[in-house]
């Protein structure tokens, strides 16, 4: 991020400062910056006096989920990274969806589908009866799950270090959960873009505290979030629209030509 402020070194300084210089002669160069989300543009429109587009990510060309409910199992989908920390709030939720599990007789699991290696992080999660680690698959085999899953998992790392590195970035994967209609489960701390994003647009059941994830499993269970699930779709066709998206691009690039 241009206007970050890390603290990791010398040589990582004098990295950051080329690339400040690099950005700065190109953005010069420009009449129009492409950012992938409102928080990066609300801070490049402080610091560069051209216009700022948010141009976000696209949602896989996926019908949402049209499926039957199963009242007596819960099953939730997290694809991707364990790393950044990530897995203590997986290794969290696990711990919650197994008490619950042991307390209702309800079958609930955290299927993670991911090619983690590192022994350490693997045990963690094999140990925990409430998540089930399915290994790497195909990018279209993780789209099915998505879309069977009743819940999709999105987390953020609490520790300060990793904060101070995403509070600005959309997560890839949110597009993807928000296409399928799914209830997400979004865990992480305020001020995460990839949280606040979700939170604004009421399209996800978020949880800022570990400390409430039991009660946030029993509603699960018990409500429907039929609002949070629109929401979601109607946040994707709006914003992650692949045509809406290629025809904003060819719109400020015929301005650009024109200019």
């Amino acid at each position: 991020f241009y206007n970050e402020r890390y603290n990791d070194g010398i040589w990582y300084t004098a990295r950051i400062y080329q690339f400040r210089r690099s950005v700065k002669k190109a953005v010069a160069a420009s009449t129009t910056v492409f950012v992938l989300n409102d928080a990066l543009n609300q801070e490049y429109s402080k610091t560069f006096p051209q216009r700022i587009v948010t141009l976000f990510n696209p949602s896989p060309a996926i019908e949402p989920a049209n499926k039957a409910e199963d009242a007596d199992e819960i099953v939730m989908c997290y694809g991707g990274s364990v790393g950044q920390d990530r897995i203590e709030v997986i290794e969290a939720i696990g711990v919650a969806i197994q008490k619950f599990s042991e307390k209702t007789g309800k079958k609930s699991i955290l299927n993670i589908f991911s090619g983690e290696s590192d022994p350490v992080l693997v045990k963690r999660m094999t140990d925990c009866k409430g998540l089930c680690l399915r290994g790497r698959i195909s990018e279209q085999e993780l789209m099915n799950e998505l879309v069977q899953s009743k819940v999709l998992v999105h987390v953020e790392s609490f520790e300060e270090k990793y904060i101070e590195k995403t509070k600005r970035a959309l997560s890839t994967k949110i597009p993807e959960y928000l296409a399928t209609g799914n209830l997400i489960l979004c865990v992480g701390p305020k001020g995460i873009e990839s949280v606040e994003y979700l939170r604004r647009n009421n399209a996800a059941l978020i949880v800022d505290d570990p400390a409430d994830l039991p009660t946030a499993i029993n509603r699960i269970a018990k409500e429907s979030f039929a609002q949070e699930r629109q929401n979601a779709i109607n946040l994707s066709r709006k914003n992650h629209n692949r045509r809406t998206n290629c025809q904003l691009l060819y719109s400020v690039l015929n301005e650009a030509i024109d200019t």
